[in-house]
């Protein structure tokens, strides 16, 4: 994983966060029974100089980005043809008026040799004016890429899918967690800071579609916007 500002803010970040429950079952479990072995793992620096914290930063940040964009991401915006870089093309979506489409239609034709729907073929056959638009989009980012603003835009939409997906899975463990602290290693402290995380990181996953709308319609508006302007 290079390190960059995207990775930094929206894989490194989300992975911290959502790691807290795995600090929690080791701080009050795992180092009394195994805190010989994690002292010398962590004391004893792995191949490349890697510590036992970075390897988990790096797995949090891997799996966060995994369940984010395998599994949120592809159920929520059905594998791309709803997500926002493909609804503000739709002749349907009101964010641009029919004047300012005719000009991006007409600048990916020129450009793409991509003759997207008209009204009509749009509502005669919807799914293929999607499937359009998504194959569109994809050139589209290819051609911007990390434009003056959208890279901004493109670590807050990162950053809040990662966060998503990264809740989802620190859910489970806060739940195993209420488990052991609660009936099998009484520990009243940890059962506390168990259920806070549990309940915030649900609160996340609560609100996180809502979000990750929102800031990919930011996203694809800064698209277009920086692709006309080329």
């Amino acid at each position: 994983m290079k390190f960059n500002k995207y990775n930094l803010v929206a894989r490194v970040y989300p992975a911290v966060l959502c790691s807290l429950p795995i600090l929690v079952l080791n701080y009050f479990l795992l180092e009394s029974y195994l805190g010989n072995f994690f002292t010398t793992v962590e004391g004893y620096k792995l191949a490349g100089g890697v510590t036992l914290s970075v390897v988990l930063v790096y797995f949090f940040a891997h799996v966060g980005r995994f369940v984010g964009k395998e599994v949120f991401e592809k159920i929520h915006f059905r594998d791309e043809v709803d997500m926002p870089t493909t609804r503000v093309f739709m002749h349907s979506d009101k964010t641009y008026t029919s004047e300012q489409k005719a000009i991006l239609y007409s600048k990916v034709s020129s450009e793409f040799g991509i003759t997207l729907c008209t009204i009509q073929e749009e509502i005669d056959n919807e799914e293929r004016a999607r499937r359009l638009i998504v194959d569109c989009a994809l050139l589209i980012r290819g051609r911007v890429k990390d434009g003056r603003l959208l890279l901004q835009h493109n670590i807050e939409y990162g950053f809040a899918r990662n966060l998503l997906g990264g809740a989802t899975v620190a859910v489970f463990i806060s739940v195993v967690n209420l488990l052991l602290f609660g009936y099998f290693v009484p520990e009243p402290v940890a059962y506390y800071l168990s259920l806070t995380l549990a309940f915030m990181y649900m609160l996340v996953m609560m609100v996180g579609r809502r979000v990750i709308d929102r800031y990919g319609y930011r996203y694809a508006k800064i698209l277009i916007q920086e692709y006309l302007l080329m």
